[in-house]
């Protein structure tokens, strides 16, 4: 890090650090604990909605064959049921999808991450 990057981290910690009654050093050590903690988080979550995707699509695939044997009104039933899960699932999806994108950066460079998330926490 350059000087000047490296003082600016160092008050925006000393301030922060005030404020929660800690030392300096203790929160930085704590944030950069927090990143790899995130990430494995964030992994397990992935995984989560992966086997979520999996377990909808074959009960989709179910669904269709046995399309043919239902009555109208349950087919409409499970179609506006179809739709609503679906949309929510890619709202989700797309949210775990950005999620994972952060997870290198919390794994292999932690310190970076928790720069980050101190300067988020002082808003600037």
């Amino acid at each position: 890090m350059n000087t000047e990057l490296t003082k600016e981290l160092l008050s925006r910690l000393d301030a922060l650090a005030a404020k929660l009654g800690v030392a300096a050093d203790q929160l930085w050590a704590i944030l950069v604990r927090q990143a790899q903690i995130e990430a494995i988080q964030d992994l397990i979550v992935f995984a989560f909605w992966c086997a979520l995707l999996v377990t909808w699509y074959l009960w989709l695939g179910r669904l269709t064959r046995l399309g043919g044997e239902k009555e109208k009104e349950v087919c409409e039933l499970e179609g506006m049921a179809f739709a609503f899960a679906s949309a929510s699932g890619l709202a989700i999806g797309i949210y775990a999808w950005i999620r994972m994108l952060s997870i290198p950066t919390r794994l292999l460079n932690p310190e970076y991450w928790a720069f980050r998330e101190l300067s988020r926490l002082l808003g600037r």
